[in-house]
């Protein structure tokens, strides 16, 4: 009887944890990768969340009948490509707003990855079985991908600091198509400060603009409150050699973004594809070692 609740306890928790994980938020469509215990449970949990559409990937009958019982409003038996297509064609071309990864392999993730609209949340709570990813699956489609380190820092009360929270002065609208760089800065050499890139990801700095008029600040201020927003332990800091741009980023600690502020912010973003890699092909090669 332990042994049996014991197991149970973990399933129950780490279905709960892959709805947290993907943010999974009422009115959503939600997609559950998996039929397994921790599968069923996580669409469980999305149900209670208050999902308003949870497709479940599955092609057991026995456990597509508990899937439905539990919430489930579709069921996808496809895999793979054929799988993500079903669910685009269901979305109407979008993807799913969060996308549960209960399985751990390969195919799974992939799949996962692949039916989020861009600016979608994978949660991935399968245990990896030689899961290998590359850097543009989710940088150009913008999907985010949570587990792993993410709730560790959480539960452990361990704080982030994120890289160059102003995209290289690039979101500060200071940077635009006809910048020359001086020999010794390396932007220079990166695909994404190109001239041609940076004219056609102007859209996003744009869109920090227009909030940025809507909040009286200015759009790094936007960039570093939006980071702040997102948890209270993940602390931006960017680098600058000039007071007053010290002094205008400590002010982005005053800039109050809302809940709607936050998801036009997010939808806003999504909808503009973003062009150029970080890194020159050598660098970026380091970046995933």
């Amino acid at each position: 009887m332990i042994a049996h609740l014991l197991a149970t306890s973990d399933v129950l928790g780490t279905g709960w944890f892959a709805k947290d994980a993907a943010n999974v938020k009422p009115g959503m469509t939600v997609a559950v990768v998996g039929d397994g215990a921790v599968g069923l449970l996580a669409v469980l949990s999305a149900k209670q969340k208050g999902a308003e559409r949870i497709i479940a990937m599955s092609r057991h009958e026995k456990r597509q009948k508990l899937a439905l019982e539990f919430g489930v409003t579709d069921i996808v038996t496809e895999r793979g490509d054929e799988g993500v297509a079903r669910i685009k064609d269901m979305t109407k071309g979008v993807g799913a707003d969060a996308v549960l990864e209960c399985v751990g392999t390969q195919e799974s993730m992939m799949q996962a990855i692949g039916s989020t609209r861009p600016g979608g949340n994978v949660s991935y709570v399968g245990v990896p079985h030689d899961v290998e990813l590359k850097g543009e699956e989710l940088f150009f489609p913008r999907v985010h991908l949570h587990g792993g380190i993410i709730p560790t820092l959480e539960e452990l009360g361990i704080g982030l600091v994120p890289y160059s929270p102003l995209g290289r002065g690039y979101l500060t609208g200071t940077i635009t198509e006809d910048t020359k760089f001086d020999p010794n800065d390396n932007r220079g050499t990166f695909p994404r400060f190109s001239p041609e890139a940076l004219k056609a990801n102007r859209g996003l700095v744009d869109v920090i603009e227009a909030f940025a008029a809507q909040k009286h600040a200015t759009p790094a201020q936007i960039a570093l409150a939006w980071l702040l927003a997102q948890r209270p332990w993940i602390v931006p800091i960017p680098g600058t050699t000039r007071l007053h741009r010290l002094e205008e980023n400590i002010g982005s600690i005053c800039v109050e973004l809302t809940a709607n502020d936050l998801q036009e912010l997010d939808r806003a973003t999504a909808e503009i594809p973003v062009k150029g890699d970080r890194y020159p092909p050598d660098l970026e090669r380091m970046t995933y070692r």
